[in-house]
């Protein structure tokens, strides 16, 4: 993935790579992992907005999945955890 390297040439391929991931018929993982992402692509833009948007789907997604454990609730609580610091600081 191109949202964590030095050449910034990539970042604008990284939005359409994830909006792509989520509008697709890939596992509720994959998906979970893409919010996840796409959170962490919107605090990277100082977007805590859209960041806050990413992180509610992720929720839902694991509120509603019948196929991600329930443990991977963490990655969520994380996320939320991130977030909040942001807003802080």
């Amino acid at each position: 993935m191109y949202l964590f390297d030095d050449n910034f040439e990539n970042d604008a391929k990284v939005k359409p790579l994830l909006d792509a991931l989520l509008a697709s018929d890939k596992e509720d993982i994959e998906k979970l992992y893409g919010y996840l992402y796409l959170g962490e692509y919107w605090l990277l833009q100082n977007d805590l907005v859209q960041a806050e948007a990413a992180l509610e789907k992720l929720k839902e997604l694991l509120k509603n999945s019948k196929t991600i454990p329930k443990g991977y609730s963490l990655i969520a609580n994380m996320a939320a955890t991130e977030l909040n610091d942001e807003k802080i600081q």
